[in-house]
């Protein structure tokens, strides 16, 4: 519930931007933790949730355009591993399968506006600024629906 708030604060607060303001990044969407609640709370623990959620959801502007990062369990394992963050660490495989799998889940069947999948299994936009400006220039483009951009990349 603790980032249910916190999500929902962060993300009310960019309803009330000024119009200067044309672009606004963010690294999640508020549907992020209902994924992860989905995941890990009791039944009677999500149905409260899902409540406080879908009141919540209400208030908060639909983004322009989602971008989801996929790519397999086993490249994100790897990714884990190199980036050596203790909480991450100690997770199971299992549950990162599971995180895996509901969020491809969630990204097939997302119509709440333009998405954009990227495969980043065979790129590396951290380490190679190649990757980076192809990714970069598809985001600044214009999608239109679901689009789905798989590059063969630099890995």
């Amino acid at each position: 519930m603790a980032f249910l708030i916190s999500r929902y604060k962060q993300l009310a607060e960019h309803a009330q931007i000024d119009l200067f303001n044309r672009l606004t990044v963010c690294d999640y969407i508020f549907e992020r933790d209902l994924i992860f609640a989905r995941l890990n709370l009791s039944e009677g623990e999500i149905k409260l949730y899902t409540e406080i959620y879908r009141l919540l959801a209400k208030q908060i502007p639909k983004p322009d355009l989602v971008v989801y990062l996929q790519a397999d369990t086993s490249t994100l394992l790897k990714r884990i591993k190199e980036r050596g963050r203790p909480m991450e660490r100690s997770a199971p495989e299992e549950y990162i399968d599971r995180v895996n799998r509901a969020f491809n889940e969630f990204f097939f069947n997302y119509r709440e506006g333009p998405l954009l999948i990227i495969n980043t299994v065979h790129i590396d936009f951290v380490a190679n600024d190649d990757d980076l400006e192809m990714i970069a220039g598809k985001v600044m483009g214009d999608v239109k629906g679901q689009e789905y951009l798989n590059p063969l990349g630099s890995v």
